[in-house]
């Protein structure tokens, strides 16, 4: 699927900002080093490391006898913003510390790996990591939506993404080029326009919407509300959801209007139905048709 970078608000809530504080490169890692269940306590450094041409950045945890006093970034549970070393900056990140914009911070998506992919990153000879999984942060966009590293959308797929559609006709309205981007839309464009034809809503607001869902992975696995495991099909994932999750964890997070959000809502159950279908999962749908259902990648 094609992919579409807009910078937003909701996009740099959802992400992890490389900011600055006199001077020095630093960030805030207090919630994600939670998440990570790194242990409290640990003495933790900051790594590089690569997976294809990406540079990324793993915060790893260390023995606390075996670590120089100068490569230790922080504690868990102690330091809510760590200092990132001036060489994984302008060597690793390739960023030129003058030029950058802490108003247009580079914003990196939030994951974790696991204790041979921290070890990878660690020198030789340096101390194996403390625990078994370690934070990583890849750089992905800056704030106002430029890629970190610019990458051509493929053509062949723009057909199945109405979020990329509708970023390419607000580009040539403004007689400018289509950007590249990050971010796939698991909603076939066919389905946007049936609803929207003939109907009175903000078009860009409904993709707003799919746009949020996808993008910052709103709804998963955990919110499905039946007995079954979420229908799979290629690279798609069914959720069926209680009614009250479009208003409690969706609406929360999109500024629309109301018809906006409804058209949005129709949009994922006629998506879903339709990966129904696909799957002869007769059982299932009966069980899904009574409730609202939201389509995710796998």
């Amino acid at each position: 699927m094609a992919q579409n970078p807009i910078g937003t608000a909701i996009d740099r809530d959802r992400m992890v900002e490389l900011g600055r504080e006199d001077g020095a490169f630093v960030v805030d890692v207090a919630e994600q080093v939670e998440t990570a269940d790194l242990p409290d306590g640990a003495a933790v450094v900051w790594r590089l490391r690569k997976e294809g041409d990406v540079a990324r950045l793993a915060l790893v945890p260390v023995p606390e006898d075996e670590v120089p006093d100068d490569t230790v970034a922080g504690r868990v549970g102690e330091d809510e913003s760590l200092p990132i070393p001036r060489s994984l900056i302008t060597e690793g990140l390739e960023l030129d510390p003058e030029a950058y914009d802490p108003e247009n911070p580079l914003l990196f998506k939030r994951g974790e790996i696991g204790e041979v992919a921290a070890a990878a990153a660690m020198p030789t000879g340096a101390p194996a990591p403390a625990a078994d999984t370690a934070l990583e942060l890849q750089p992905v966009r800056f704030a106002d939506g430029t890629p970190f590293h610019d990458e051509p959308v493929p053509e062949e797929s723009l057909d199945s993404d109405p979020i990329a559609e509708a970023e390419l006709e607000r580009d040539a309205d403004a007689g400018g080029e289509p950007q590249s981007g990050t971010v796939s839309a698991p909603i076939d464009s066919s389905f946007v326009n049936e609803v929207l034809t003939n109907r009175g809503v903000d078009r860009e607001q409904v993709i707003e919407v799919l746009e949020a869902i996808a993008r910052h992975d709103l709804i998963g696995p955990e919110d499905d509300a039946t007995e079954y495991d979420p229908l799979t099909v290629d690279d798609r994932a069914v959720i069926v959801v209680d009614a009250d999750v479009w208003e409690a964890e969706i609406a929360p997070e999109v500024d629309v209007e109301r018809d906006a959000l409804d058209a949005a809502r129709k949009i994922h159950h006629r998506q879903a139905a339709d990966l129904y279908d696909r799957a002869n999962a007769d059982e299932e749908r009966e069980i899904a048709e009574s409730r609202d259902a939201v389509v995710v990648k796998r």
